[in-house]
């Protein structure tokens, strides 16, 4: 039988109805799934899609972020809950879609860092999630010299506080100082005249930059660590000529490298005994010509008084917040922005007061600090190094062997894990090394101690310890 037009229509009309019924049940069954898909996606709460951090920076300085991104914007008001393990001081700070996890203080080298954030809600949302990241930070790393002995070339080192032997970084006759920064390191050298120069040195390269320096004049010192890419040292004039008296000068890295003078707000060149960059800050704190202790912005040239008179600068604490010095009244800690003052005691040892040298104040509120004390008779001192917390009590830390040395130059490092102490280990045999920039015993070694378990971790030949 051959189909009629009336037959074709109609199967067009069945077949036209079955697919408008399938496109429909698939477009149903598609909205279901997207809104079952939609719904658990709320119901999840936020996901963690990254999260990064500076870990170099981490261990050397505080107030760095572990910033942590989520897939959508994220309540300010929530109450995110936040363990760190192991503890650290924090602030938790929420804009958009990013979570900042603030640490209060330089971390701990060669840690495992397990971070985990409860309470994580939408903006708007209801639904709660919770984070978890994990990460390691580097070991410690420190810089040494050890300058050679009958023509050895003098070298620049690097060791960890593991088993690993040291790695030579650059040799050179006659370095005297050096100061790292960033992947390079500034480096002060005297030939047998004592005359001084400066280099600016890549390690990976041996490539070497002569630094110009104003003529007939010598370095006096260097201060490290530098501050970011900047570096300050002083300079005193030859002979008879005056023009530079521990004057200051400072030079950037990444500019032009050309040392100039740091002046106070008269103009007058700065005549600095000591100076000190704050962490992580543009700021210097300078102990001016043996009087005053003076911090200058290097950024604005603003310069502020802290200390109209002081016998003494030991530093700026861990934290940044506040320099140590002496005065008539003894070793104090002054706030550097309200110039509010806390005394740092010191008790006794072994029933014998301990007279305090150069004091460092860490994040915690406690000081490593270097103690003189006396024998029975009071005839002959005995030098350590001892932890002193905020009421005076004293536990040493470090004592060279039979007390037959004596402690000079320690450097703490950035986070309060280690400190690194110059050590001459004995007094009867000491002889000079003979050079005309920073003198130092020809046997002196470094040690590294771990402050909290008071142990010692390293021991190296050589002196300037920087971290």
């Amino acid at each position: 039988m051959i189909p009629t037009y009336s037959d074709v229509t109609r199967d067009s009309a069945r077949k036209l109805r079955r697919f408008r019924r399938s496109f429909i049940t698939v477009v149903a069954i598609f909205t279901l799934v997207s809104s079952a898909a939609l719904a658990g996606y709320a119901l999840q709460g936020p996901r963690l899609r990254e999260a990064t951090v500076d870990v170099v920076r981490a261990v050397n300085q505080p107030q760095t972020l572990l910033r942590m991104e989520a897939d959508r914007p994220l309540e300010q008001e929530a109450d995110y809950r936040v363990q760190i393990v192991p503890d650290i001081p924090h602030q938790v700070r929420v804009d958009g879609v990013s979570l900042a996890i603030v640490f209060d203080r330089a971390l701990r080298y060669g840690t495992t860092y397990q971070v985990t954030v409860s309470g994580v809600r939408e903006e708007g949302g209801f639904a709660e999630s919770t984070w978890r990241h994990e990460f390691v930070t580097p070991v410690a790393n420190l810089w040494y010299l050890d300058r050679g002995q009958g023509g050895d070339m003098d070298k620049i080192l690097r060791v960890s506080t593991g088993q690993e032997p040291p790695q030579i970084l650059y040799e050179a006759p006659g370095i005297a100082l050096f100061a790292p920064i960033g992947s390079a390191v500034v480096v002060v050298t005297e030939d047998a005249r004592g005359v001084t120069g400066m280099q600016l040195v890549e390690p990976v390269t041996r490539r070497a930059e002569t630094i110009l320096l104003p003529r007939d004049a010598d370095i006096v010192d260097l201060f490290a660590p530098a501050s970011g890419t900047r570096v300050f040292f002083t300079l005193r004039s030859r002979g008879n000529d005056t023009t530079y008296d521990r004057t200051l000068f400072s030079f950037d890295t990444a500019g032009s490298r050309t040392p100039t003078v740091v002046s106070d707000l008269s103009g007058k060149p700065i005549r600095a005994t000591k100076a000190f960059a704050i962490p992580g800050d543009d700021r210097l704190i300078v102990w001016v010509d043996d009087v005053s202790v003076e911090q200058v912005n290097m950024t604005t040239g603003l310069v502020l008084p802290i200390m109209s008179e002081a016998q003494e600068l030991w530093g700026v604490s861990t934290d940044g917040q506040s320099i140590v010095a002496v005065d008539l009244g003894g070793t104090v800690a002054i706030n550097i922005d309200d110039l509010s003052e806390q005394r740092l005691p010191v008790g006794t040892i072994g029933g014998r007061q301990a007279f305090e040298g150069d004091t460092y104040l860490t994040a915690s509120g406690f000081s490593v600090a270097k103690l003189a004390v006396s024998n029975q008779a009071g005839t002959e001192f005995t030098s350590l190094l001892a932890i002193v917390d905020p009421d005076g009590f004293v536990s040493v830390l470090y004592r060279t062997p039979g007390d037959e040395g004596s402690i000079g130059r320690f450097q703490v490092s950035p986070n309060d894990q280690y400190v690194a102490v110059e050590v001459v280990p004995n007094l009867a045999t000491q002889a000079s090394d003979g050079r005309q920039v920073a003198p130092r015993d020809v046997a002196i070694t470094t040690v590294v101690i771990d402050i909290d378990r008071g142990l010692v971790v390293r021991s190296v030949e050589g002196f300037w310890p920087v971290w």
